[in-house]
């Protein structure tokens, strides 16, 4: 690896809103995301995004928009939902992950 001691970290996203051409990031909001992730994510196949994460599957709209507002002021991962301008509707939400120089580990 490389000399790290001029790294400077970039800014955290929270709160971002990025609009591009064909994609649009934004913070999470469990009351105005809820429904359509919640939906995204429990379409036939839609079990298997969990399968690796310390979270979820989640059996209801009420569990799932709980565990959206638990999450949606942590630091890290910070997650934003992502929509796609061609398509109507949410798309996914990657999870940003924060590089800590401190720490020198990347998650």
């Amino acid at each position: 690896m490389g000399d790290l001691s001029n790294f400077v970290p970039p800014p955290h996203p929270k709160g971002i809103f990025l609009e591009g051409a064909l994609v649009r990031l934004e913070a999470v909001d469990p009351e105005r995301h809820g429904d359509e992730l919640f939906s995204a994510n429990t379409q036939t196949g839609g079990q298997e995004n969990w399968r690796y994460l310390p979270y979820g599957p989640f059996a209801d709209l009420a569990s799932y928009r709980q565990w959206l507002a638990s999450i949606k002021d942590r630091p890290d991962p910070c997650f934003l939902p992502s929509s796609v301008r061609k398509i109507t509707g949410l798309s996914g939400w990657p999870a940003i992950c924060v590089f800590s120089h401190k720490m020198a580990l990347l998650k």
